[in-house]
């Protein structure tokens, strides 16, 4: 049984928020699968704020009384983005060369 869940290394997202997207919860039955995808789900939190470098291990760490806690340590990395929201547009000029012919004609007596 899970004691209790923990965030650490989390500074743009908040606790609640984590907690609000992860499917364990404390008194909850610890399932190995289901922490792998609360980790996932933590970093497509980060990603979808555009902070790509993110890694999140979670950690379960033995209580007596056949519990455990359960600490997803976050590693954030910087944002990644465009620098500018202008967007150019690109003209693309196709220029046209004139078809280059032989000089010499094929003699029609071949």
């Amino acid at each position: 049984m899970i004691g209790r869940i923990a965030f650490e290394g989390n500074k743009k997202v908040k606790d609640e928020q984590l907690s609000a997207e992860i499917q364990s919860k404390p008194r909850g039955t610890l399932s190995r699968p289901m922490v792998q995808s609360d980790a996932q789900r933590i970093a497509e939190i980060y990603r979808r704020s555009g902070r790509y470098d993110v890694r999140v291990n979670p950690e379960i760490i033995e209580q007596p009384n056949n519990r455990v806690d359960l600490i997803f340590t976050i590693t954030e990395g910087g944002k990644t983005g465009v620098k500018s929201d202008r967007v150019r547009r690109q003209r693309r000029l196709f220029v046209l060369s004139p078809r280059r012919t032989s000089s010499r004609r094929a003699d029609p007596t071949c």
